[in-house]
């Protein structure tokens, strides 16, 4: 009983402000462009708080927003015969500064249909022809989702140096295979470029079936995807984090 009416009092208490709010608006004594687009971030957001506390502007989350609209785009472009669905309504994870680039990845096209796709668009080599035997930290079994990363065209400079090994002892999040395969594609089909031309993402949330660490490459003129030891660690080599 008092835990119902503590919530009670919480949603009229809420209520409350929400009148004021307005009354406050209405009387020119807040901003209204200002109001609308924090309401606009409590509306979409389950996790508006996290999203307003860690100090991000309503400009920084309305970008990520507009890049979801270009991810539809781009798969009902290249994937017309998959059902993705509306890529504005999937959660956002609470951004981070710095963390600007959103990656959907999208339930119901895998690694190989990538891969296929992207040969008609340009040069790709893989180590092995079928990347669907690879395991991911992360999988879109049953629907798509959102991680964000570092809006860089290099693999995270913070990162090299460290092993698939050390990056999963200090649990850092860092991407999976087919969210960079992703990001590669994407980001050619908005700027004609690679990602990685001088240097390795290794996609350290993903494992061949040996335990092997598969790692993805965009210099000399196309994209390859192949494989080190989870004890491999060089400065060229480096992880990306994600936001997830």
């Amino acid at each position: 009983m008092t835990t119902m009416v503590a919530e009670n009092d919480q949603v009229t208490r809420a209520l409350k402000l929400g009148v004021t709010v307005g009354g406050l608006v209405m009387g020119g004594k807040r901003d209204p462009q200002k109001v609308a687009s924090i309401l606009q971030i409590i509306n979409n957001e389950v996790n508006f708080a996290e999203v307003l506390a860690v100090g991000v502007s309503v400009a920084d989350v309305s970008k990520i927003r507009e890049e979801l609209i270009l991810w539809q785009q781009f798969d009902q472009k290249f994937f017309p015969d998959v059902n993705v669905g509306s890529y504005t309504s999937l959660r956002i994870p609470a951004p981070i500064p710095g963390f600007d680039w959103p990656i959907v990845n999208a339930c119901g096209i895998t690694a190989n249909m990538l891969i296929a796709r992207m040969k008609k668009e340009f040069s790709v080599y893989t180590y092995t022809d079928d990347l669907g035997s690879v395991r991911s930290d992360r999988e879109p079994v049953s629907l798509s989702y959102v991680v964000l990363v570092r809006d860089r065209v290099e693999a995270d400079e913070e990162l090299k140096g460290k092993s698939a090994n050390v990056i999963a002892e200090e649990a850092i999040p860092s991407i999976v295979l087919p969210e960079r395969l992703r990001l590669e594609f994407f980001h050619w089909w908005k700027t004609g470029k690679h990602l990685d031309v001088q240097n390795v993402t290794l996609c350290t949330g993903s494992r061949y079936r040996d335990g092997r660490v598969p790692y993805v490459y965009g210099g000399g003129g196309r994209l390859s995807v192949g494989w080190d030891d989870p004890s491999c660690s060089r400065d060229d080599l480096r992880a990306r984090a994600v936001v997830s």
